[in-house]
């Protein structure tokens, strides 16, 4: 049913006296019951033309067209406005899910079962979608009578490929838990602090956490976090694919991101990650292809860092300083710029100990002191590439791993902090200086 506000607002519209309303949905029968609620109200004639039935009287209104994307010719533009269906707020998808849940109760004869958290979850991913999509989802997770996180999962995908959205933002799943995290204290102690203003909405009186931008050496755990913070949040981690942004016709690319980024505002609450954003960005620093394409990209970036008032937390990930954009950097633009480093010594052991546990590595404590020496200056996925190398090696030759095979291999190993030791010693320079120690 139509709501009064809906209604109110197509009216208004109407006494306007604008000869012709442009709506864009895939929801006609929502919108004609809307148009025979105004037209009863004020004592109009409705009438609809469609292809296959032609014209009818339903009781005339002014002329409308309905589509799911409607060009209006240049001429006719004057006189003709636009009119948007109102999304299902999250008190109508709660109605919503009440009248399934009854129906489901009625249906399989028990009730349904499952964690608030995960149903609250699932209602405030439901908003802000079409009327007939929320039902149909709805029913997808409430089918076998168990809220899980699993359904949780599925009608995110399933609202990602709603939206259009799958093209462009990639749904990432089995994400890691923070545990799986070595070291970075600083930076953990951040994220809590900003955890419960983001998935609950409190008002604090400040802004809500807009993001951070995670520079660092190569393989040092930033991308790792960035799924961490999802997990340890609870929220949905949707990463943003430059590679399927960038488009040969001029404009193109700059609506792309625009649509990507206006569908993450509509995953609310979520974690937006923009991995490697230094290469998405890259020709900023001048005309690029020479059509100013990345020039044009930042600066719609930019704005929706700047006006957005989504709770989506933006988790930024680069490695090459130099090929940011200074204007990214600008004080405001994130909430915090942390530095990733090399792993220390505690780091080390705490990533040997995850790494060989996960590969079933036998490793006694007083072995672990030897490895943690031997891989000062590895970055944390060379140290897993060290475990992986020993456990192939073991299994070639028909035994168990053990700690002297790692040992082994991470002599054998020439970490990126001897082979790049100019640039990344560049690279800690600028992050001691402009940056915050994320550990």
């Amino acid at each position: 049913m139509p709501t009064p506000a809906q209604a109110e607002a197509l009216a208004t519209l109407l006494d306007t006296q604008t000869p012709l309303v442009v709506v864009e949905t895939h929801e006609e029968k929502r919108l004609v019951a809307l148009a025979d609620a105004v037209a009863r109200r004020s004592q109009r004639a409705l009438w609809a033309w469609s292809a296959s039935k032609g014209l009818r009287g339903l009781h005339g209104m002014k002329l409308a067209l309905v589509g799911q994307a409607v060009p209006v010719p240049p001429e006719l533009a004057p006189w003709s406005s636009r009119f948007a269906l109102e999304a299902m707020t999250p008190q109508r998808v709660q109605q919503m899910l009440r009248e399934e849940i009854s129906r489901q109760r009625l249906r399989a004869g028990q009730d349904v079962t499952g964690c608030a958290r995960t149903l609250d979850s699932l209602q405030r991913h439901l908003a802000g979608l079409p009327e007939s999509a929320v039902r149909h989802l709805a029913r997808l997770a409430l089918g076998d009578g168990e809220i899980t996180t699993a359904d949780l999962a599925q009608v995110l995908q399933a609202k990602q490929a709603s939206l259009g959205a799958a093209e462009l933002l990639v749904f990432e799943q089995q994400l890691p838990t923070m545990d799986e995290v070595a070291g970075l204290q600083a930076l953990k102690r951040w994220l809590a602090l900003r955890r419960a203003p983001l998935l609950d909405g409190t008002d604090t009186g400040l802004p809500p956490p807009r993001g951070v931008l995670l520079l660092g050496v190569q393989g040092a755990g930033k991308s790792l976090a960035a799924k961490a913070t999802a997990a340890a949040w609870q929220l949905p981690l949707f990463r943003m694919d430059f590679g399927a942004l960038y488009d040969k016709f001029q404009g193109e690319s700059e609506r792309k991101l625009r649509e990507a980024l206006r569908m993450a505002d509509s995953m609310q609450p979520c974690v937006l990650w923009m991995d490697e954003i230094e290469k998405g960005l890259a020709g900023t620093q001048g005309d690029g292809d020479g059509t100013g394409a990345a020039r044009r990209l930042l600066g719609t970036l930019l704005t929706w860092m700047a006006e957005r008032r989504s709770r989506v937390f933006l988790v930024a990930t680069a490695n090459d300083i130099e090929a940011l954009p200074p204007e990214l950097l600008r004080k405001g633009r994130f909430d915090e710029i942390f530095f990733i480093d090399l792993p220390g010594e505690a780091a080390r052991a705490a990533l040997l100990r995850i790494h060989l546990g996960k590969l079933k590595i036998v490793c006694g404590e007083a072995e672990l002191p030897a490895l943690v020496a031997a891989s000062a200056g590895f970055s944390g996925a060379e140290v897993q590439a060290a475990a992986v190398a020993a456990r192939y090696e073991a299994l070639a030759a028909g035994r168990g791993a053990v700690a002297a095979d790692v040992l082994a291999e991470l002599r054998r190993t020439r970490p990126l902090s001897v082979t790049r030791a100019e640039a990344l010693a560049a690279l800690r320079a600028w992050g001691a200086e402009r940056a915050v120690a994320a550990d």
